[in-house]
């Protein structure tokens, strides 16, 4: 089973990362919202470990994308944080209803949550489609396209295209598709130096 690792502590990541590991799941571990939900696009994920507050698109913004454009994945999301006594943390996941860990956590308990999330999902047989390697590479290069139409790969729909941006360290492009209603792709997240090298990895994405 797959395991969507999202935070922006790299010490977290390894260490986190290693213990899902050795516990036998397969794990992409990313530092961002934004790079979480280019992941989803393109895997099926068992479960989704999520910090809550993180810089570019933080874990409540990210749970929200997934209730609008992945709901199946909504119910297999385990939260990670130090921020349990805020009051905006706190509310959002009461709502939510999904487990908070506080950090720091012991490792162990982490993995009985997975496990647990991972195996209700299954019960329930909850599935959700990616989108194929040729969908996607072909969103990539959208995100670096400068004017035209830009069609859906998927239904033909026109897309509208969403700059975003943090601290000029970082840049992407949201598209979303009019048609399907859905969002199709946060890519690619690109920092100073990168177009050259995403453009080359796109062009040679299989399709």
């Amino acid at each position: 089973m797959e395991v969507l690792l999202v935070d922006d502590d790299s010490a977290v990541r390894q260490a986190v990362g290693k213990a899902l590991g050795r516990a036998g799941f397969e794990v992409t571990a990313v530092d961002n919202g934004l790079a979480a939900l280019a992941a989803i696009q393109t895997h099926s994920f068992a479960v989704v470990v999520t910090d809550i507050r993180m810089d570019f698109l933080d874990g409540i913004r990210l749970y929200q994308e997934l209730e609008a454009e992945f709901p199946e994945l909504q119910e297999r999301v385990v939260f990670v944080s130090a921020w349990t006594e805020d009051p905006e943390v706190d509310a959002f996941v009461r709502r939510t209803g999904r487990p908070l860990l506080k950090k720091p956590f012991e490792l162990a308990d982490l993995l009985k949550l997975v496990r647990a999330t991972a195996a209700a999902g299954a019960k329930r047989a909850e599935s959700y489609i990616p989108f194929s390697p040729g969908e996607a590479a072909e969103l990539r290069t959208m995100g670096l396209r400068s004017g035209g139409n830009l069609a859906c790969p998927r239904c033909g729909g026109a897309l509208s295209v969403r700059s975003v941006a943090y601290q000029d360290q970082a840049a992407g492009w949201e598209l979303r598709c009019h048609l399907c209603r859905r969002s199709l792709a946060v890519l690619p997240v690109l920092r100073p130096g990168e177009r050259v090298e995403a453009d080359r990895s796109a062009e040679h994405e299989p399709r």
